[in-house]
């Protein structure tokens, strides 16, 4: 198989463009799934199915396709209602057929077969499977992996190990029409389906699927026709027609006979020309209908039969599909007809009317097919930037978290066509992250608003037992107003609300201190000039200011809005005001009482008027009961509605999250999609093919100095933050070009007060670091390493002993409290879990930081060049990792100098890597 998980555009190379591509592609699902066309259906019970229209019944084959849909489409939220349906009303929990599906059953779930047809079955396994590699298994019912193998346990050994009869028949390896039959259906082979299952599916029964695979193609070859490239509905084993007359005459290429080319296409497209004979038979097929009716039946052998064509665009789409196997046929003039057939699927739109259902499913196949977007594997998890998707529904396309990283507190405003974020940074240095983004999926920095935000002991870790942790920068309000762009927030440490202020967002910005302190702020510059601020935590206070914000105005309004429940877990917090419409709205989150975190509007006609409070938002993404709220609301140029939030997600920290809103008929904001977060998004840009700096990345110490002769902390790639203030004399990346060069400046016996420790986020579901450390500098005592910056931190660090031998050792702080606020310790000593010695006092240290669905561990790794055969080495075992309120910062990859006996010694840190999810093993 090839491993790309993607087929060619033959539509882009028969001149079709990328934006028309995918407008194209956008049609397709809009048609069967939104339009007036449509015919998916979504139940009262939170279900869905799609409707055969021509016959008034739900069936395995429509429902299964529309689950493939679904899954190409990125439209997880659509699967599960299709899956969960099939298995509420199709499955057959017992009897002859216990474990297939009724093929078709009433649209009010009520029997209406009492059999399976086995395309269906074929059909739910490759939808299961596909879910499960591009979003990841569940429990239950969408456990899709674990279904997919017990459904084709079944489909393969019943009958033998249990009671019924199997789907396939165990001699010849071919699928049958149903299983009481020993006969088969040509366009039910799909060989690249099988190929996919013999990876996928039980170990035992994965030969069998290897030889499935290999099976259908010998049998499609005697199915189709030599010269007409046409098969029959129904055949043989040996591939001649069916012409028995039980369920009709079905030994003709007639409506489900036309599949078999578009399978043969994709089959081509997904694995190679594995069989060049089936593409000549494509090839003829093509070359016959280009100069015969094809609004008649026909015997496979051409002879014309007095009966209509039912599925005129169906069987178009899937001739010109099979194009994807004509282009490599060597037949005279394949290749140009193949060229033409795509042509005229091009110019044919989908259907309408009563049969449109069987039509629009094989032009939406043969459209994605074409497009280069039908796709066989996808790799789990989404980047830290969140992905572009290949279908682009309404521009770009991208998968919640659109940043799996910590960006906690987002406050999102847009500028002309570019979208702006400030971040909480805590005591982190530089501080304030400005992001920019010109569709809200993808973001990169833009700046930091400030190198340090004040100078006191405990932002500069000077004083035993005092720290900034859990301090520092809170909650901007990020505003732009009479061309300024300002951040309002406060530090907890400092007890003071600050004001950055800047005509570019690069910066420069100023920083002043405004009177009056508003926890978790918000401002609002309204119509008349006035300007608001809303803060508070279980009571939200409304407070008019200055026009400057340079302190509240006197006489001005100055009120509560909202008082939260006091029996509330945590009372209203983390708001943001806004004025849309003559309404003004205050967004807050909150926990009720034993309940995870929600997302909360207030509403009122008048900022001295009643507000009146709805909750718009109570979802956790499937992930742990954790909820996805503090955010608010931004517009489009095009005048579209986005939601932003923050998700809680473990130990990797806070996550942005993006979802489409609209007002409903009295004003509030309604989320997502049925009140939930889509997993998929689509937004508008216009500037789809902008590229991205990253936010995470390697780094070869290699900086130019500025005026002066130095680098400041400013000048480092910006994904990089000191924890606390740095001290400038006791860090460099100048003094040894190539590497960072940490000095010990003072003696600690605790990570957490070591100074200038650089750090980056981590990413999820997972990510790796490693960095070389030359130690032959060290003092003795000294650990230099690589470390899980957080509350309960861990870190791989190079030591020198007093016998001036050089080791690596695995040490922690032990969790010794289960409240999420952490014990407060940020002063003893961490414990050694493992250490081994090292030949020189040169090193390779790794971190694998995995994430995957809430695991939150860490594992070390050396590497030791002078060993004479150099390779890794686990180190210390697998170590949990926490989020806690001590630090309030998701876990951050750290390169620290920790000095525990003498000042003076230096470590040089080069050759530092970073590895995104792809690229990261899962710690098992």
């Amino acid at each position: 198989m090839t491993t790309n998980g993607a087929v060619q555009s033959l539509f882009a190379t028969c001149g079709y463009s990328r934006s028309q591509i995918d407008a194209r592609v956008a049609q397709v699902w809009h048609e069967i799934f939104e339009g007036p066309n449509k015919f998916y259906w979504q139940t009262d019970d939170g279900l869905g199915y799609v409707m055969d229209t021509g016959n008034n019944d739900v069936r395995t084959e429509g429902m299964s396709y529309a689950m493939m849909l679904a899954v190409q489409y990125d439209r997880q939220d659509v699967f599960d209602r299709l899956w969960g349906w099939v298995m509420k009303y199709m499955y057959m929990a017992d009897g002859h057929h216990a474990h297939y599906f009724s093929w078709s059953v009433r649209p009010d779930g009520s029997e209406r077969a009492d059999g399976p047809a086995p395309d269906g079955e074929e059909y739910f396994a490759m939808d299961l499977f596909l879910a499960d590699r591009r979003w990841g298994s569940r429990d239950g019912i969408y456990d899709y992996a674990a279904c997919a193998r017990e459904l084709l346990h079944y489909c393969v050994h019943k009958g033998r190990d249990e009671s019924g009869e199997p789907m396939w028949n165990a001699g010849n390896k071919l699928i049958k029409f149903i299983p009481e039959t020993e006969w088969s259906d040509p366009s039910y082979h799909l060989p690249h389906f099988y190929e996919v299952f013999a990876a996928h599916a039980d170990e035992q029964d994965r030969e069998f699927w290897h030889e499935a695979a290999s099976a259908s193609r010998a049998y499609l070859e005697a199915a189709c026709d030599a010269r007409t490239g046409m098969n029959p509905e129904y055949a043989l084993y040996d591939g001649t027609p069916h012409t028995e007359a039980r369920f009709g005459r079905h030994d003709w290429f007639f409506s489900d006979a036309y599949r078999t080319a578009a399978n043969i296409g994709l089959d081509a497209s997904w694995n190679g020309v594995t069989d060049p004979i089936l593409c000549d038979r494509v090839a003829a097929l093509q070359r016959f209908f280009l100069t015969h009716d094809r609004t008649c039946a026909y015997a496979v052998d051409g002879t014309p039969i007095d009966e209509r064509v039912l599925h005129p665009v169906g069987f178009l789409a899937a001739t010109a599909q099979g194009s994807l196997a004509a282009m490599h046929s060597a037949e005279p003039d394949a290749v140009a007809n193949a060229r033409v057939w795509v042509h005229m699927l091009w110019n044919t739109p989908m259907r309408v009317g009563h049969r449109r259902y069987y039509d629009n499913f094989l032009y939406a196949f043969a459209v994605l097919a074409l497009s280069g977007v039908y796709r066989f594997e996808w790799c789990r998890g989404a980047d830290m930037s969140g992905a572009k998707g290949t279908i682009a529904a309404t521009g770009i396309a991208g998968r919640n978290p659109v940043i799996y990283s910590d960006f906690p507190d987002p406050d999102i405003i847009r500028v002309n066509d570019v979208y702006y974020m400030a971040s909480t940074t805590m005591f982190l240095m530089p501080g304030c992250d400005i992001l920019r983004s010109f569709d809200l999926i993808h973001w990169e920095f833009v700046a930091h608003a400030y190198d340090e935000l004040e100078s006191t002991a405990a932002e500069r870790l000077e004083e035993p037992g005092r720290n900034a942790y859990g301090c520092g920068m809170w909650a901007p309000s990020l505003r732009y107003h009479d061309g300024t762009f300002s951040i309002v927030f406060t530090a907890n440490d400092t007890q003071k609300t600050y004001v950055l202020e800047a005509a570019d967002p690069a910066g420069p910005w100023s920083k002043r201190v405004i009177e009056g302190f508003y926890h978790d702020n918000s401002v609002l510059y309204d119509d008349d000039g006035r300007v608001y601020i809303v803060y508070g935590n279980m009571q939200l206070h409304l407070t008019e200011l200055e026009p400057d914000l340079s302190r509240p105005k006197p006489g001005g309004l100055n009120r509560v809005i909202a008082q939260d429940d006091p029996e509330s877990d945590l009372g209203y917090e983390g708001s943001h005001i806004y004025k849309h419409g003559g309404r003004y709205y205050v967004w807050t989150c909150h926990y009720r009482r034993g309940h995870r975190k929600t997302e909360v509007c207030l509403m009122s006609d008048a900022l001295d008027g009643r507000f009146v409070s709805r909750e718009i938002l109570d979802d956790d993404l499937g992930f742990h009961g954790l909820g996805d709220a503090q955010g608010g609301m931004v517009d489009t140029p095009d005048g579209q509605w986005y939601a932003f939030m923050m998700h809680d997600r473990g130990a990797v920290g806070r996550v942005p999250t993006i979802m489409p809103m609209r007002f409903g008929k009295d004003g509030f904001p309604v989320l997502g999609i049925n009140g939930k977060v889509p997993f998929e998004i689509h937004t508008p840009t216009n500037d789809a093919e902008r590229c991205y700096e990253p936010l995470n990345g390697d780094d070869d110490f290699l900086y130019d100095s500025n005026a002066d002769g130095e680098v400041s902390s400013g000048m480092l790639k910006p994904f990089w933050q000191f924890n606390h203030n740095p001290h400038r004399d006791a860090w460099s990346v100048t003094d040894q070009p190539g590497s960072l060069l940490l000095r010990g400046g003072t003696v600690t016996q605790s990570f957490s007060h070591a100074w200038n420790t650089l750090t980056q986020r981590t990413v999820g579901p997972r990510c790796m670091a490693e960095v070389a450390v030359d130690a032959s500098m060290l003092k003795t005592g000294d650990f230099a390493g690589l470390a899980a910056v957080q509350g309960y931190y861990r870190f791989i660090a190079v030591t020198k002993a007093s016998d001036g031998v050089f080791r690596v050792s695995v040490q922690g702080k032990p969790r010794t409290d289960e409240s999420i606020w952490g014990d407060g310790d940020y002063d003893s000593p961490a414990t050694e879990y493992d250490a081994a010695e090292l030949r020189g006092s040169s090193v390779v240290l790794k971190a694998i930081y995995d994430f995957t669905d809430k695991k939150d561990k860490v594992a070390f790794e050396y590497l030791d060049p002078a060993s004479p055969i150099p390779c890794w080495t686990r180190l210390g075992g697998i170590h949990p990792l926490y989020y806690t309120l001590d630090y309030f910062i998701g876990c951050r990859i750290g390169l620290f100098l920790l000095p525990t006996e003498e000042c003076g010694g230096s470590a040089a840190f080069s050759a530092f890597r970073f590895f995104g999810p792809e690229a990261t093993p899962e710690l098992l």
